[in-house]
């Protein structure tokens, strides 16, 4: 079998740890794990900020009432149980796995 070796500014240059202008199986599968890392960051990253953007509309959506008519009061009351239940579940389905992920 014929060894590949890497063009110049190759995509994939960057995963050659050793220099050799090869990437072997060996450091391939090292990138794999640090791209793996990297997503699973990035996840964590969206979910704090997915929560985040929960909180502050549970903190908010009552301010915003302050201009709502009374007359549109009990429409909007029916859609704010259903706003802070959803929003709700997104918050403590974050602590859950936060809990759950921190025990392991």
């Amino acid at each position: 079998m014929a060894i590949k070796k890497l063009e110049a500014n190759s995509k994939y240059a960057k995963f050659d740890v050793d220099g050799d202008g090869v990437v072997s199986d060996a450091e391939m599968a090292q990138a794999e794990k640090l791209i793996q890392i990297d997503n699973e960051d990035e996840k964590q990253d969206a979910q704090r900020r997915m929560t985040w953007v929960a909180v502050i509309s549970m903190a908010l959506f009552p301010l915003l009432m302050i201009v709502v008519p009374e007359s549109r009061l009990a429409t909007i009351g029916a859609v704010a149980d259903t706003f802070y239940i959803g929003l709700a579940g997104v918050v403590a389905a974050f602590f859950a796995t936060q809990a759950y992920m921190s025990k392991s």
